[in-house]
């Protein structure tokens, strides 16, 4: 029994202080990512941490009742706090000829950001300015969900996104 418990807390440090750090910013004021690739950003896996990074949204259009429900968002307001990895934050469900439009506004307080929207088969559609406002326009050319994606290494700052959908 002492013998099993030992070796569960030893586990159980191992763990903790090899997979729960932060992604380094190796690049000074520079805020491209640099550990992140763009194949990992818009990559199927995806494994993000946040401490202190505190999220306000709102949904009023209803685009999607499956496991990507908690970030069909019309907006999105994350800030402050420490962001690492990759994560998808906003997707929505349109059927071929619908239009989405997506409005970003960021500010880089520390770190790395890389924000990209991504189609239904993982293309990268449109890479947003970091540091700026930006926003894209796309008539979907496929039916199925679409994803703003998140890359962070050791990221402070904010990240505003709104949706709009024209639905045809």
């Amino acid at each position: 029994m002492k013998r099993t418990l030992i070796t569960v807390i030893i586990f159980l440090l191992i763990c903790f202080l090899t997979g729960c750090g932060h992604i380094e910013d190796t690049n000074g004021e520079s805020t491209e990512l640099t550990t992140i690739s763009l194949e990992k950003l818009s990559g199927k896996t995806i494994s993000a941490r946040t401490s202190g990074v505190s999220t306000a949204t709102t949904r009023n259009n209803i685009t999607i009742v499956t496991q990507f429900e908690d970030i069909d968002l019309d907006s999105l307001v994350m800030k402050g706090g420490l962001t690492s990895g990759v994560s998808s934050i906003m997707a929505t469900e349109i059927k071929q000829g619908n239009r989405l439009r997506i409005d970003s506004f960021t500010s880089v307080e520390s770190g790395n950001l890389g924000l990209l929207l991504i189609s239904p088969n993982n293309e990268v559609l449109y890479n947003f300015a970091i540091g700026e406002e930006d926003s894209c326009e796309i008539t979907g050319q496929e039916a199925g969900i679409y994803m703003v994606r998140m890359g962070a290494e050791s990221f402070t700052g904010e990240i505003n996104l709104a949706r709009t959908i024209n639905f045809e």
